[in-house]
């Protein structure tokens, strides 16, 4: 993966906006420390910092222009089928000077244009400029793996791959629907960022300018939920795996030790020789830790393993660099220790494989036994529970309180009750805010009337939580270190196998990722896929106590948080709570940190 930012238009003014591409593309030259770049033209700038990764000769380099002169492509991602389409246009006649996917990525959209998208399989986000008709396509892979933002001013279209390669010029306005988001989920599941203006390119979704500013799908994830045709899930997964091994630099594997990335590296290693894992260890915090069953997967596969002890110290010091990563505040704490794996793993290898995707496919957390349980719950059942947490259960526990409250709430308030750290009216006293949700949380509501709703479950995790959490998490941190990250079970094929697979066929009220556990239980030791789930989390309430207690302090009285329009009694309340030994909210005033951290940075273009 690569980085870049650029300036198109059609005015041939391009020249004139040189500096101020160039300042903001130095904020991301982390994402290729291998080599940087610069195309000027009077309609185009277009500047790009390159992790070499296939042919990392120069060659290869970009912006890369076609022999022609006319057609110029900034390019950031790996396209795993680059060969087959490499031939493919040898036999219409194109000669190639490179052994990278680049080249024949330019020249498939030469010969394809903006139809040819569909045919590209992998993760990508991508700048094709036609110098003698004027004309950008940008575009962004199927689920978003690689990020690509943008935003359109009076005389032409700004993109880049962070929101910091991003030219900020004039006063801008906050996004108060996407502080209520991050309030109540974590992170940002909507496309507009937290300035107004500034959007992401949806996943699967390309933009043609000048003449369709807005953006339109080449891919639609309902599709994948109406096959009827069942695929082999293990041929798929093995295709997948095989191709994201194909590198011309070290790589390795993220191995947790649970069922995905053990999968994956199980995979890996009967197609890598002395293939390399990497895992985080938590010896500080024994029930965070998963180190153990790492290393009993790692010594089955035959790996070379590495695991990185991950104290107090190291979670405060990577606390910071996440702040100063992410584009829009970003509460998913496990982004630290995300952040710290892959610093770490950096150092060993440019390309890591990981297990994520595999939950939001096969029903894997909490919440998709929890719905599939409430799902075949009566209405009545569950308004007694919740009646006996409220009558004698102030020591309850909290999960079963939020279980049985929710569970008595239609499918889709249901979903999103459970999908939150944060109770919408609790939100709302805090951050008073009476928006609707955007066009992301409409979909995720709509398709509650368009699945059955276990199905929808599903749809809504890949719709929602993927692209606006996990991937979000996993590129930034992992880019941050010039790190590339693969993703085998978000392949087309190994995605299309999974979404054409009935719910009962992937979880229930017993246990999830039931076509894993049939699939590939020849590969692991038999306790990979009976020992119990256990999230990547950081010990938060240690976190909060000691690294961050000044941060916590300077909430109660912060100037930008007023200025944003919360609620400063509220705020000074939670902080209070805190100081006075009590553990409830704490996802929330890790949320505040963020989101104060934010303002501060950003309060120079917003107030």
């Amino acid at each position: 993966m690569c980085g870049f930012s650029g300036f198109f238009s059609t005015s041939d003014n391009a020249l004139t906006k040189h500096t101020a591409v160039t300042e903001a593309f130095k904020r991301i030259v982390h994402r290729g420390p291998d080599a940087q770049a610069i195309f000027t033209h009077p309609k185009a700038v277009l500047a790009h910092a390159r992790l070499a990764i296939i042919d990392p000769s120069e060659r290869s380099d970009q912006p890369m222009v076609s022999a022609c002169k006319r057609f110029v492509l900034v390019y950031n991602g790996e396209v795993y089928n680059y060969r087959t389409l490499r031939e493919n246009l040898r036999k219409k006649g194109v000669e190639f000077a490179t052994e990278g996917d680049t080249e024949v990525v330019l020249n498939h959209l030469i010969e394809f244009g903006s139809t040819g998208i569909a045919a590209l399989n992998g993760c990508f986000a991508l700048a094709f400029v036609d110098l003698q008709s004027s004309q950008l396509l940008l575009a962004r892979d199927r689920m978003g793996i690689n990020p690509l933002w943008y935003t359109v001013s009076d005389d032409g279209i700004y993109f880049a791959s962070e929101m910091k390669g991003l030219p900020i010029i004039g006063k801008k306005h906050l996004n108060r629907r996407a502080i209520r988001d991050v309030l109540e989920f974590s992170y940002n599941p909507e496309n507009e960022g937290f300035i107004n203006g500034f959007f992401r390119l949806p996943p699967g979704c390309l933009i043609e300018y000048p003449g369709a500013e807005h953006p339109k799908e080449w891919f639609n994830l309902n599709d994948t939920f109406m096959g009827s045709e069942k695929a082999s899930l293990r041929s798929a997964l093995e295709n997948a795996v095989r191709d994201r091994l194909i590198a011309d630099t070290p790589i390795g594997c993220f191995l947790s030790g649970g069922i995905d990335s053990s999968i994956i590296s199980a995979l890996a290693a009967r197609n890598h020789r002395d293939l390399a894992t990497f895992s985080v260890g938590f010896s500080e915090f024994p029930h965070a830790d998963e180190s153990a069953a790492a290393q009993r997967v790692a010594k089955h596969i035959h790996s070379r393993h590495e695991q990185f002890n991950c104290t107090l110290d190291d979670l405060a010091e990577h606390t910071d660099k996440v702040f100063g990563a992410f584009d829009d505040p970003f509460a998913d704490s496990s982004a630290i220790a995300t952040s710290f794996l892959s610093e770490r793993t950096a150092k060993h290898v440019k390309v890591a494989l990981s297990g994520d995707g595999a939950d939001e496919l096969f029903g894997g957390y909490r919440k998709h036994k929890a719905h599939a349980l409430a799902h075949a719950l009566p209405r009545w059942a569950a308004a007694i529970g919740k009646g006996c947490i409220r009558a004698g259960a102030r020591t309850s526990p909290s999960k079963l309180a939020k279980f049985f409250t929710a569970a008595e709430q239609p499918n889709a308030e249901r979903y999103f009750a459970w999908a939150r750290f944060t109770d919408a009216n609790f939100v709302q006293a805090l951050f008073p805010n009476k928006e609707e949700g955007g066009a992301v949380y409409q979909d995720v509501e709509a398709s509650f009337e368009r699945y059955p709703p276990l199905q929808a479950v599903l749809y809504s995790d890949q719709r929602m939580v993927l692209p606006g959490d996990m991937l979000t998490k996993v590129d930034l941190m992992s880019m941050h270190f010039g790190l590339e990250v693969r993703v085998p079970f978000l392949d087309s094929a190994v995605m299309l196998a999974a979404n054409s697979l009935s719910v009962s066929e992937k979880y229930n009220r017993l246990r999830g990722k039931i076509p894993l556990r049939n699939a590939f239980a020849d590969l692991l030791p038999p306790e990979t896929f009976t020992r119990k789930k256990q999230g990547f989390e950081v010990p938060l309430n240690e976190l909060l106590r000691t690294a961050l207690t000044s941060r916590i302090e300077r909430l109660v009285q912060s100037e930008v948080l007023i200025e944003a329009g919360f609620s400063s009694s509220a705020v000074a309340m939670h902080v209070h709570q805190f100081n006075a030994g009590q553990r409830t909210h704490l996802t929330l005033l890790y949320t505040l940190i963020c989101i104060d951290d934010w303002l501060r940075r950003y309060a120079t273009h917003v107030f």
